[in-house]
């Protein structure tokens, strides 16, 4: 397949998980945010452990516990 056959708009990136899922959703937004792209604009994270210690990182201007 090629880079535009099924005619997304990666512009318009959403990333949804549920439980380790959800976890995974803010590892790869973070990256996301890290390498600088692709632009995630919407992450949904849904029943998630996000919170594992005490620092505070900000991810666009959303603090996110990590």
């Amino acid at each position: 397949m090629g880079r535009h056959s099924c005619r997304a708009d990666g512009s318009r990136i959403a990333a949804a998980g549920n439980s380790a899922g959800g976890n995974m959703t803010a590892a790869i937004s973070m990256m996301s945010k890290d390498r600088k792209g692709p632009n995630i604009r919407y992450q949904a994270l849904l029943i998630s452990a996000t919170e594992v210690g005490g620092l505070i990182r900000e991810c666009g201007h959303i603090p996110i516990r990590c």
